[in-house]
């Protein structure tokens, strides 16, 4: 029931977030391992390396209480995709969510600030 879409732009996650918005969706948010596992396509989607440890803006953040994650497009957090020891609010203050590529297509906790690629989502 939804339409996505794959930006090859590096931004900010806020920015990310602004561009799915105006796009006239959201982050993607993520309900299930069979969403999830197809997420994990966007490497592909995108013309990157496989395995090279970059990372993809989900619609998930804890910045109104840290450990308290909650999807931008208000849907339930019920499918945690973590990696080990994740979320670990890095070095210091690591609040938005990234699906990696690195081999385990695994959610880490990472700084807003940082600049990655994105993937929007829409209802159909």
């Amino acid at each position: 029931g939804s339409c996505y879409e794959f930006f090859a732009q590096l931004v900010a996650w806020p920015v990310a977030e602004q561009a799915c918005v105006g796009w006239g969706g959201h982050l993607a948010s993520v309900s299930s391992e069979a969403e999830d596992t197809f997420l994990a396509s966007w490497p592909q989607e995108l013309g990157v390396p496989a395995g090279n440890g970059a990372g993809l803006w989900l619609g998930a953040s804890d910045t109104a209480g840290d450990g308290a994650f909650q999807w931008t497009d208000a849907s339930a957090f019920t499918f945690p995709g973590w990696g080990a020891a994740q979320p670990d609010n890095g070095p210091t203050v690591a609040d938005c969510v990234e699906k990696r590529n690195d081999g385990a297509a695994a959610w880490h906790d990472r700084h807003c600030t940082d600049q990655l690629v994105y993937v929007c989502e829409k209802p159909l």
